[in-house]
């Protein structure tokens, strides 16, 4: 799930002077404790995040400390953007997912 200090790994980047676009997988794990993807997706880094993405490979993990999400609709098409405005870098596969109760486990 894309929410405040989850852990959402890089797939790609793509850099551009005022923003930086990421593909991103979150996961999960179950009252089984069996793990999944629960988000697969497009993210796109502003302010603070953004200056911290020079930083950023194919493969770290981020911690999501502040983010929006905005809609629009054009052309017939509604869009929504997930916008991840500060983040913590974790470094290759240093990744903890949190385990929480959920009801469709």
């Amino acid at each position: 799930m894309l929410k405040l200090n989850n852990l959402a790994r890089v797939e790609s980047i793509s850099a551009k002077e005022n923003m930086t676009s990421l593909k991103v997988t979150c996961k999960g794990v179950g009252k089984s404790g069996k793990e999944y993807t629960d988000f697969k997706g497009f993210v796109t880094l502003f302010g603070q995040a953004h200056e911290k993405a020079v930083d950023l490979n194919v493969g770290d993990s981020i911690k999501i400390l502040d983010f929006g999400v905005t809609t629009n609709y054009a052309k017939g098409t509604n869009y929504t953007n997930c916008n991840i405005l500060d983040m913590e870098i974790v470094p290759g596969e240093n990744i903890e997912y949190i385990d929480e109760e959920l009801p469709f486990s």
